[in-house]
């Protein structure tokens, strides 16, 4: 049987070596966002590969998602490091 293109795979990770300090940080999340554990490292993880634009965002791009996908970009420009700054 073909899959349709519109059909989305699930994978599983398992994550290990989690400090007590990583783990207490991440259960503070958790509960100020009034989500799973799961969700949370879920939304973290597709916010820094770029998937979603961080929540912050959102008071500067006035709720836009262009707005936020151009000021994810501007971002991701800055944080590129020229190796002749370091020379």
């Amino acid at each position: 049987m073909k899959r349709k293109h519109s059909e989305v795979r699930f994978h599983q990770l398992s994550v290990r070596r989690v400090t007590s300090e990583l783990s207490r940080r991440l259960n503070g999340l958790r509960l100020k966002r009034k989500q799973s554990l799961n969700q949370t490292v879920l939304d973290l993880l597709s916010e820094a590969v770029g998937l979603r634009p961080a929540p912050w965002t959102d008071r500067y791009t006035q709720g836009s998602t262009a707005d936020a996908r151009s000021l994810q970009g501007a971002l991701k420009d800055m944080r590129k490091v020229d190796p002749r700054d370091w020379v």
